[in-house]
């Protein structure tokens, strides 16, 4: 799904960035920084996860909440967990740059498919 530009600008926008993902031992909801959207897909880089990715390997759905302040979408869709390839090697790069303390382990590629409003005034509507 393309996302439209109101939407990119929230994710880029947002202060508190969230990746929710279920196991065998529940829900899992993590923090997230680095956050790219790159085309149709969302990009998150992987450098410290263990339980969000043991999590990903069995089911692949996932949640995504972006917001600042009063403003913000929760997006739902599958993610794949990328150790080599094209994402890989591009983002391996820019972490370099951006973060040349961090290795990256791997990335989380998500394919968008659902988009729902945060706002208080709207919240839970469709969007997308």
């Amino acid at each position: 799904m393309q996302l439209p530009n109101k939407i990119i600008s929230i994710i880029q926008d947002a202060d508190n960035k969230v990746l929710a993902t279920i196991g065998e031992d529940g829900p899992n909801v993590i923090p997230l920084s680095m956050v790219i959207v790159d085309g149709d897909d969302i990009i998150v880089c992987d450098c410290f996860m263990d339980k969000t990715v043991k999590n990903l390997s069995s089911d692949s759905r996932a949640a995504m909440a972006f917001w600042k302040g009063f403003v913000g979408v929760q997006i739902k869709g599958h993610i794949s967990y990328e150790t080599s390839g094209e994402h890989f090697d591009r983002y391996t790069e820019w972490l370099r740059e951006k973060h040349a303390d961090r290795t990256l382990r791997g990335v989380l590629v998500m394919s968008a498919e659902e988009v729902f409003d945060l706002s208080p005034s709207n919240a839970g509507v469709k969007l997308v």
